[in-house]
């Protein structure tokens, strides 16, 4: 059994710590590098950080100023799509992850994902969506990992549920131009005049707030698991979201006593006056779902099951290399699958836009895509 608090990290991370998530814990040892980096921002674990442009770095040019502080063991990259990534890994000696970035926004964000990865040869690519790893079995076969690494990225503060909260709805999440389906959706929401509050907070701040609203409404892009899930339920909150795929993985973890979803307008209605009007029946959910996290999904757990999956080569039985149950059958070698994934995306934007999209493609192959649906409810 491996003990990851003594492993040495080199840790790409490219969102802003203030604005966003804050450096990850991994281990004990971690060297970070990346473009947005704060030198005064602290962390015990976080041995040094090293600040570099925006855009592709070459490891070459900073293996120096790594091994002054230590030779990693690991190297873990968090993929950005918009480009911000370390390349020419192969000179790095050690262990190499990938944890595979934005799947849902942006341009041709699943493709650029895949083309690094065809590029720099990592011995693990890791996938926060269940859905999509498949294809990147393609790529990387025997090393091809479906893992919830929102949970290991994001923030956690266990908090106690409140047996009386503010008697309103919260949502705290992007609802721009990138977002349109939610923003339409909470619109819809107050228009029924549910009394939701649509805030902007700081990451540092949205526990306390989390904790002391009756209601946390988490809107997916794609029916995909979003850091809500863990935020939300680690903050001691109830949680109230759209019905996810069914192959998002939640329904693994979470059934509708401790997590309860909705398919439409009306179901998100009647779940959360439900909620708003029986205090007991919020406080006993909220105890429920925390405590399931707290078994299955806190950092302390996933973290183990993590390492101990990198170092066995196995998985814990919640989280498995490759599925057998849908099949892209995508080879990315000729010019032809890479059209196919194209128009996929934008299918999938469009889906992302609004929930009522109807797809007619002429001469579109019926053997290659079948279901459609498997980015969406």
């Amino acid at each position: 059994m491996i003990n990851y608090k003594e492993i040495k990290i080199l840790y790409y991370h490219f969102t802003d710590e203030t604005k966003y998530y804050p450096i990850p814990y991994l281990s004990d040892n971690m060297v970070v590098v990346g473009p947005k980096l704060n030198p005064e921002i602290k962390y015990d674990y976080v041995k040094g950080k090293i600040s570099v442009e925006k855009g592709s770095v070459d490891y070459r040019l900073i293996s120096d100023k790594v091994s002054a502080f230590f030779i990693p063991d690991v190297l873990v990259n968090y993929f950005d799509t918009l480009g911000n990534s370390l390349i020419n890994i192969n000179f790095f000696k050690g262990y190499k992850i990938m944890f595979v970035g934005d799947c849902h926004h942006l341009d041709r964000s699943l493709e650029a994902n895949m083309r690094y990865a065809l590029k720099e040869k990592y011995d693990l690519i890791v996938t926060g969506d269940l859905r999509i790893l498949e294809i990147f079995a393609n790529i990387n076969n025997e090393r091809n990992m479906w893992f919830p690494i929102q949970g290991l990225c994001c923030n956690e503060i266990i908090l106690k549920p409140k047996k009386q909260c503010i008697q309103k709805i919260v949502h705290i999440g992007q609802t721009g131009p990138l977002h349109i389906n939610r923003s339409l959706q909470i619109s819809a929401l107050r228009n029924i005049n549910l009394p939701l509050e649509d805030l902007k907070a700081k990451p540092k701040d949205i526990f306390e707030i989390y904790n002391k609203y009756s209601v946390t409404l988490s809107l997916s892009l794609n029916g995909e698991m979003n850091f809500r899930w863990w935020e939300v339920l680690s903050a001691g909150g109830v949680l109230i979201s759209d019905e996810l795929h069914k192959n998002s993985g939640s329904n693994i973890f979470f059934n509708q006593s401790e997590v309860p979803t909705f398919r439409n307008l009306n179901e998100a209605n009647d779940l959360i006056s439900n909620f708003l009007k029986d205090s007991e029946l919020r406080y006993l959910t909220a105890m429920k779902a925390q405590k399931k996290y707290e078994q299955l999904l806190s950092k302390k757990v996933l973290l183990k099951q993590f390492w101990d999956s990198v170092d066995s080569k196995k998985n814990d039985t919640n989280f498995y290399y490759r599925s057998s149950s849908y099949k892209l059958n995508l080879i990315f070698d000729r010019q032809q699958s890479w059209d196919n994934l194209r128009l996929f995306q934008i299918i999938q934007e469009c889906v992302r836009i609004s929930s009522n999209v109807k797809v007619d493609i002429i001469g579109w192959p019926n053997n290659f895509f079948p279901n459609i649906e498997i980015f969406h409810n």
